[in-house]
């Protein structure tokens, strides 16, 4: 029968000790989760004994345990540990990944160095997800070899590929029935970057998705997919690309697709759009996952979605367009001289576009001061989402109107008071209302 141990630290005191907890720990273990490549700041919020409500405090920070650190600590005998960008190493969730790293505060009176409080931290350091891309989906003749390059997929940390890592890659093929002219993607042929397929190997009218998993030793994993339909010799051949290079679209910025198309003779683009409910077995553990199917918009309003309407060979839609979900774009394409229905190509790509984090909280100490005067500290805590690494932009609403002294400084409108990136935490001088 297997056995679990834990430990647990008991100080006995004749004084009573201090009292120190660490700022957005999780209740139940006492931990924390930071992105990898980001610098890292741990508060400890403590308080003199009962019967020393004046005592001065005393704190000193050590590390217990975790996978070692890339540089030294600096200051350890602050109420709080900052820790520099880059002094961390990642801590993925696998069997094979290091334990997380433990943090130690102490704090004691000045005046009573032997009562010392204790309190510790479980500190995890989570690389971001790798990015798999693959190009050359589209609409391709049936006399010519078929090429699929997932090359361009990578890992933002660069963890993956220290010392010698690499990437692995794997394409599969659906719906298997319609893949038996297909090389053995079991093998070789399906472990590379590239996937080349001979001529003649998807049949004539015939749409074959492919999806890459690509694969860090440390067990992260991320997957990406593109579609191949054979048109015949003389119809128009299609390659559809995107203006992004990451796993899922910002609903917030405006998203260009482009159908490169080839044919001798000129050509009609004509692009539509559903909505699909998302397959929770290429997307989990994405949040977008769970969405129910969003709202296809009418991608031909040139006024209020698109700003190219959805008859030319790009097609770019406007920023909060797209509400998040997954979607398939389809551009449909025909020599304008005609030549019947064998003369009509169609590519199709898919496009997830990002949801928002999962909502933290903001914290403010102190809670209360005077404009331009009292220093304040914003942090905040419980922001999470699979794609990170996180960027933070720290601002202020004003509940009321407020007259300045020239002018209304309004309600309800929010004033920046960082640009967007990495910190969470921010000191700063209580900002004027007006």
């Amino acid at each position: 029968q297997q056995r679990g141990d834990t430990q647990v630290t008991v100080t006995k005191s004749a004084a009573q000790l201090p009292s120190v907890t660490i700022a957005g720990a999780s209740a139940s273990n006492n931990a924390l989760r930071f992105s990898y490549g980001v610098q890292v700041r741990l508060d400890a919020q403590a308080a003199p004994a009962a019967c020393r409500p004046g005592g001065v405090l005393v704190y000193q920070w050590r590390m217990l345990g975790g996978p070692g650190l890339a540089k030294p600590l600096p200051a350890t005998d602050k109420s709080f540990l900052f820790i520099p960008k880059g002094t961390l190493k990642p801590t993925p969730a696998s069997a094979a990944a290091p334990l997380p790293y433990r943090f130690e505060i102490s704090v004691y009176d000045a005046a009573l160095p032997l009562a010392v409080a204790r309190t510790t931290v479980l500190v995890s350091v989570v690389p971001p997800a790798l990015v798999a891309v693959v190009s050359g989906g589209g609409a391709v003749s049936s006399s010519s070899p078929a090429v699929l390059d997932g090359a361009a997929s990578f890992d933002p940390s660069g963890v993956a590929t220290q010392n010698g890592g690499i990437l692995s890659y794997r394409w599969t093929c659906a719906p298997a029935i319609a893949c038996a002219g297909v090389p053995d993607l079991t093998g070789p042929a399906g472990a590379g970057a590239t996937l080349i397929l001979p001529a003649g190997a998807i049949a004539l009218g015939a749409s074959l998705t492919f999806a890459l998993t690509v694969s860090a030793a440390d067990g992260r994993n991320a997957g990406a997919s593109a579609s191949l339909t054979t048109v015949p010799a003389g119809a128009p051949t299609v390659r559809l690309s995107a203006n992004y290079l990451l796993p899922k679209a910002m609903a917030s910025k405006k998203l260009t697709l482009t159908a490169a198309v080839t044919h001798p003779t000129p050509t009609s683009v004509t692009w539509s759009i559903v909505s699909m409910p998302l397959d929770a077995s290429t997307c989990a553990p994405s949040p977008e996952c769970g969405l129910p199917p969003p709202r296809a918009p009418a991608i031909c309003d040139a006024a209020r979605v698109s700003t190219t309407g959805c008859l030319k060979a790009v097609l770019q839609l406007r920023g909060e367009a797209l509400q998040p979900g997954r979607y398939v774009f389809t551009a449909t394409v025909a020599p304008e001289s005609g030549g019947g229905i064998l003369n009509v190509s169609t590519a199709s790509i898919a496009v997830v576009v990002n949801s928002a984090p999962v909502d933290g909280v903001l914290s403010t100490d102190p809670t209360a001061g005077e404009e331009l005067v009292t220093p304040i500290r914003l942090k905040t805590v419980g922001f999470e989402d699979i794609d990170v690494p996180l960027t933070y932009e720290f601002g202020f609403k004003l509940m009321i109107n407020t007259m300045g002294s020239s002018s209304v400084a309004p309600a309800n409108v929010f004033r920046p008071l960082s640009f967007a990136g990495p910190a969470y935490v921010m000191d700063m001088t209580l900002p004027a209302a007006a």
